[in-house]
């Protein structure tokens, strides 16, 4: 069973609207033009969060730890990871490295097994 939307207003020009069909509870912030910029659907297997915009970023002065069954990133254009301490890959499966174009291993001394 539905019930009506609950709309605030927010500053900006964004709203937050909270809607629900019975079984999901859904809250949505739009942006001034109606794009929806944040959704969290609040479903019986837990909450659901879903983010869009020109840019994410989250910022931590300690940690961000994320635990999950399966990871998954994918850039269009590029993907940059670095460390300015120690990066460390481990895998208990295999470890593929793939790729159309050169590959390219750069270090003061490179250890193979």
């Amino acid at each position: 069973m539905s019930t009506p939307a609950t709309q605030l207003d927010l500053d900006h020009g964004r709203t937050a609207e909270l809607t629900s069909d019975g079984s999901t509870q859904t809250l949505e912030v739009r942006s001034e033009g109606g794009t929806v910029e944040l959704r969290i659907r609040i479903t019986e297997d837990g909450p659901v969060l879903v983010m869009e915009g020109a840019r994410v970023q989250i910022q931590a002065t300690e940690s961000i730890e994320m635990q999950c069954k399966t990871f998954s990133v994918a850039a269009s254009e590029s993907l940059d990871l670095g460390s300015e301490g120690t990066l460390d890959v481990h895998s208990s499966g295999e470890l593929k490295v793939t790729t159309e174009e050169d590959c390219r291993v750069v270090g003061k001394m490179i250890w193979l097994n």
